[in-house]
């Protein structure tokens, strides 16, 4: 018995995992969103135990995680890229746009947004 989902009742689950000497058992929430072990209510992302019984009652489980966590909310957190400033001729201005005073330091810039970008579609 690797991981094992039992259903309790409404959407609480038991979920059993057997470690390499005891077996460890948990009581899942699914309605609640929590989880004895407490990592889903700290960090409101499933925790393994969840996903076992989210996968046992054939959910998805990114729909039980918070909106913070989707591509949406990675978008918009990342979308000002920030240049390095190397020296005083660079400054960073409010809307995140470097104010380059030479034409490497804004090539370098485009190619760390792109970079940036193409890490996001990986």
């Amino acid at each position: 018995m690797e991981w094992q989902a039992r259903w309790a009742r409404g959407l609480k689950y038991k979920v059993s995992h057997k470690n390499q000497m005891f077996v460890e058992r948990f009581v899942v929430d699914l309605l609640a969103g929590i989880c004895s072990c407490k990592f889903w209510r700290l960090c409101e992302m499933s925790c393994p135990h969840a996903c076992c019984a989210i996968f046992d009652k054939g959910d998805n489980a990114e729909d039980y995680c918070n909106d913070f966590y989707s591509p949406a909310a990675y978008l918009a957190t990342y979308e000002l890229v920030v240049a390095a400033v190397a020296n005083g001729d660079n400054v960073v201005g409010l809307n995140g746009a470097a104010a380059a005073t030479d034409d490497k330091v804004a090539i370098n810039t485009a190619i760390a947004a792109l970079l940036c970008y193409f890490d996001i579609l990986l």
